[in-house]
Parts: structure tokens; C-alpha cells; sequence
């Protein structure tokens, strides 16, 4: 079969290569790239599979995500074309969780503005980077699943208050771990760090917007390692130039795979033609709204990740050795699976992080 990994690094290459010796492994950059014949497709964050894309690829049977979630692929219209979906359910929950535990400590002791004020030792003075302790404050945890269940395990030793809310309530987690569910808005006013690990989904998008910022208390603390749009960027960015937020650590961020263009790719000599051009995946009726949507959330995602009191991590919180390794091993089961005529790892609508 033919078999294309997209956003796949060198060692991978040879790892799914050699492992898929007898096929016609090709490793492409962009989904425009993606010839028409493609059976197999394989992708990260970044593959985005949707009917335009799928209409201009009538050989597709099997898409392998090697994700843990599958938002950025249309499961409906796959599965109305014959299309079976994998994806790779169990890598680094805990890693997920641990980077989560690195941003609420780089927040609040200010591990950000401290490594910069090493250029100006000369006027140093310790009030401009003067942090909070977590002992006796309130964590608030948006989404208690896999990975909100450990960060709040990995949070008890710090001595802090922890709230929960999720649609799904767990007892039991609650008793183990010591902590308590409440309604959002009780969470919002009493929080003073908020972390999301919900799925996304149409009810969610921009849980985080003017009026539920306008909900908690001054000087909080947002970590994102979910998903971007849970949170409306702009909302953020005036919560933050006000002073309501105090900061904000993101791991994600709404569109974030347009952060790998430069603006000028967009705006630059070739803009007329940009905006005439589809976008990857094929042409919509609306493609160049779509490219002026791009454009803008490029902007705003560059805005926000410039600001002071902004911590950005390019979706890394999975990236470590083990948990690759995991996704690589999993997406490689997946596709072997299928090949026997079996479907492993079958991806369902709302998957839970």
C-alpha cells in the first residue's frame, strides 16, 4: 500500500521505514504535498483531515493519528466515506501532567522574568521577580480525566486547596486524591490557578472568554495544556494588558499550527495570490475568508505569546523520549493492525484527554 507520514522527524523516518519494508512509506511536509492515490495517512497535530482534503484523496482507507485526541479530524465524514481512524490513546498522560506542574512553578516564581534579569545584575533588585508560594492556595482544575486526575496528583504535596469541575463527576478520585468538585463559576471566583485539561468540543469552545475571566478573582494564573481554543485569545489579552490575569502559561494555542508561518509568507510579496489561492486540503467556497482568518490569527496568537506575562511552550508538554516512542510504537501497531484487516486503537468522537 501506499503509506504517507506527514510531520515526521528524521529517526522517525527510518523507524517507519524499516518497519514497513514491502509498502511505499513516503514522507511528505504539507498536506498539498499529499498525492491523490495516498491508502495510508499518517499524521500529527498539524494534519488536518476534513471532506475537502478527503475529496481530493478518493484512495483513502485508513488514517493513523498519531495523536491522543482527534479534533483535528473529521470522524464523521470518514467514517461516511469507509474511512477507518486510529489514534493513540495512553501516551504521557502523566508527562502531560508534569509539564503542567513545570508551568504553575515557572508562573508563580517567575522563572521567566528571573532568567532575563540576568542581563541586568548590575540594577538587580529582588522585588521585580518576586514570586508566590502554592502552599494554601487554590488550584483550580477544569477537566478532571487522565491527565487532570495526575496533575492534581502530582499538585497534593504543595500544600494547596484543589476544586474541580467536570461534566462527569468521579467520587471515588475525589476521596483518593483529596480534592472537591464544585460548579464552574464557584471554581472561577475562587481560584487563584486555573488549569485546563478538557477535551474540546462545541460546547467549550472559549470556556475561557470575557465574561468567565471577568468571573475570577485579580491577579490569577491560566495554564492551557489542552487545547487553544478553549480559551478566547483576545479575551485573554486584554484580562492580562488590565491586570485582572497576572499571567498565563500556555502550551497551546487556538490555530497554533499558523505560528509556523512567518508573516510574510502570508502578507508578503505574493498576497494577492495567497488569498486566491485554497488553503491545504483543497478549495472551499470561502477560501479566502479562510486565509484572512489565518492571517488574523496569526497576529493575535503573535500578540499574545509576546506579552510579559506570557509563558509559551510550542505543544511540548508530550515531548519527551518515552512518550514519543510510545506514539511511534502505537502508530506502527495501528497500521500493522490494519493491514491484517484489523482496526486497533479506534478513534470515537470525543475521545477524553
Amino acid at each position: 500500500m501506499k503509506i504517507v507520514f506527514l510531520e515526521a522527524e528524521s529517526r522517525e523516518r527510518e523507524l517507519f521505514t524499516r518497519a514497513l519494508a514491502g509498502h511505499e512509506v513516503v514522507f511528505l511536509d504539507g498536506m498539498e504535498e499529499v498525492p491523490p492515490e495516498t491508502e495510508i495517512l499518517s499524521g500529527f497535530i498539524c494534519t488536518q483531515v476534513a471532506p475537502p482534503f478527503l475529496e481530493l484523496h478518493p484512495a483513502l482507507r485508513y488514517v493513523a493519528a498519531r495523536t491522543a485526541t482527534i479534533d483535528h479530524i473529521d470522524l464523521k465524514a470518514c467514517t461516511e466515506r469507509g474511512i477507518k481512524v486510529s489514534y493513540v490513546p495512553t501516551y504521557g498522560y502523566h508527562i502531560v501532567a508534569e509539564h503542567t506542574i513545570a508551568l504553575i512553578l515557572s508562573l508563580t516564581r517567575r522563572l521567566k522574568q528571573s532568567a532575563e534579569a540576568r542581563g541586568t545584575l548590575t540594577h538587580f533588585a529582588y522585588e521585580a521577580i518576586r514570586g508566590i508560594s502554592l502552599r494554601g492556595k487554590t488550584l483550580g482544575v477544569i477537566g478532571a480525566g487522565r491527565i487532570g486526575l495526575q496533575t492534581i496528583h502530582l499538585i497534593r504535596n504543595f500544600g494547596m486547596e484543589v476544586l474541580a469541575y467536570d461534566p462527569e463527576p468521579n467520587a471515588e478520585a475525589a476521596a483518593a486524591l483529596g480534592f472537591t468538585y464544585t460548579p464552574l463559576e464557584q471554581l472561577l471566583r475562587r481560584a487563584h490557578i486555573i488549569t485546563l485539561h478538557a477535551t474540546l468540543n462545541k460546547a467549550n469552545r472559549y470556556l475561557l472568554n470575557s465574561r468567565t475571566l471577568s468571573k475570577t478573582r485579580k491577579g490569577v494564573l491560566i495554564i492551557n495544556t489542552a487545547r487553544g481554543s478553549l480559551i478566547d485569545a483576545q479575551a485573554l489579552l486584554r484580562a492580562l494588558d488590565s491586570g485582572h490575569v497576572a499571567g498565563a502559561a500556555l502550551d497551546v494555542v487556538e490555530d497554533e499550527c499558523l505560528l509556523r508561518s512567518k508573516p510574510e509568507k502570508i502578507i508578503g510579496g505574493q498576497i494577492v495570490e495567497h488569498m486566491h489561492t485554497p488553503p491545504p486540503g483543497g478549495h472551499t467556497p470561502n477560501g479566502r475568508a479562510r486565509r484572512i482568518h489565518e492571517l488574523e490569527y496569526l497576529m493575535r496568537n503573535n500578540a499574545l505569546i509576546a506579552h510579559p506575562n506570557v509563558l509559551y511552550t510550542p505543544h511540548c508538554s508530550f515531548n519527551t523520549t518515552e512518550a514519543v516512542d510510545e506514539i511511534n510504537s502505537t502508530t506502527l501497531a495501528n497500521i500493522r493492525a490494519f493491514l491484517a484487516g484489523r482496526h486497533l486503537n479506534a478513534a470515537l468522537p470525543q475521545e477524553r484527554l
